[in-house]
């Protein structure tokens, strides 16, 4: 069984951050290190303020981690991966090791 519906937790748990990152829900991360920030990545995705978030909480420049938005990215990356493993013909059990009775 859960070789049948881990790809759909990972994409529904994928989808579901993505609806915490619009939401600005006060799942975000740490303070952000501006000084760590690659040269190539926009700031969005570096650092985050929140504007307007559910919490009302003010966030302090420059802001924090968009945690919500690293996330769905590696939920989404381990969807792919556990759906590819799942579409080969193995024997039962195969993601999921010592699930089989």
């Amino acid at each position: 069984m859960l070789d049948t519906v881990s790809p759909a937790i990972m994409l529904g748990y994928g989808i579901g951050r993505l609806g915490c990152q619009f939401a600005g829900d006060g799942d975000w991360g740490i303070a952000a290190n501006m000084a760590l920030k690659p040269g190539l990545l926009p700031d969005w995705a570096w650092v985050q303020t929140y504007d307007g978030n559910i919490v009302g909480t003010v966030i302090q420049a420059p802001g924090v981690y968009p945690t919500p938005l690293y996330e769905s990215v590696v939920a989404l990356i381990l969807f792919g991966i556990l759906l590819s493993l799942r579409s080969r013909k193995h024997r039962a059990s195969y993601i999921f090791p010592g699930t089989y009775c």
